[in-house]
C-alpha cells in the first residue's frame, strides 16, 4: 500500500487530533483550519484505508480511530518526537 498519503502535514495533524479523542468534523475543521471538501477528502481516504470511523450522532459526525489507527498514529507520533517536531 502507497503511505504517501499519511505524510502530508494536514492529514499527520488530524491523527494526532484524533489520537486524543474522538472529535466531530466542525472540530477537526476548527483545529486544522481545513476547508470542509479537503477535510472530507482526507477522511474519506482514511476511512478507505480503515484508519478511521465515522459514526453520526444527531446531524453532528463524529471520526474516531480504528485500531489500525491507533497504532498508525503512535508510530508516527514517536517518529515525530524523535525528530524533535
Amino acid at each position: 500500500m502507497d503511505v504517501d498519503f499519511l505524510i502530508r502535514k494536514q492529514r499527520l495533524k488530524i491523527l494526532m487530533l484524533l489520537l486524543e479523542s474522538p472529535k466531530t468534523v466542525y472540530q477537526i475543521i476548527r483545529f486544522t483550519g481545513m476547508s470542509p471538501p479537503n477535510l472530507l477528502h482526507s477522511l474519506d481516504i482514511f476511512k478507505k484505508a480503515g484508519i478511521i470511523n465515522v459514526e453520526v450522532k444527531g446531524r453532528a459526525k463524529e471520526i474516531r480511530l480504528t485500531e489500525k489507527g491507533r497504532e498508525i498514529a503512535t508510530h508516527l507520533k514517536a517518529v515525530k518526537e524523535l525528530l524533535g517536531g
